[in-house]
């Protein structure tokens, strides 16, 4: 799956159609920033069961489902 998103991105990026300057680079989000849906603790044990019920600023400008940031 990762090499074919590779390819994929590749392909967008030499016909310049890229999704911006992370299209294609993997990216790996820190449980401190939270995301809909998705347990989010923040290293933190008082949180241990937190699902926020909202995405954060940050990870809102990732694009589901491949969360490649654009």
């Amino acid at each position: 799956m990762a090499l074919a998103r590779a390819a994929e991105a590749d392909a967008r990026r030499a016909s310049s159609d890229g999704r911006g300057a992370l299209d294609g680079i993997p990216l790996a989000i820190k449980d401190l920033f939270c995301t809909d849906g998705v347990r989010t603790t923040a290293a933190s044990h008082i949180l241990d069961a937190f699902i926020p019920p909202y995405e954060s600023t940050v990870t809102a400008s990732c694009a589901p489902p491949a969360r490649s940031c654009s």
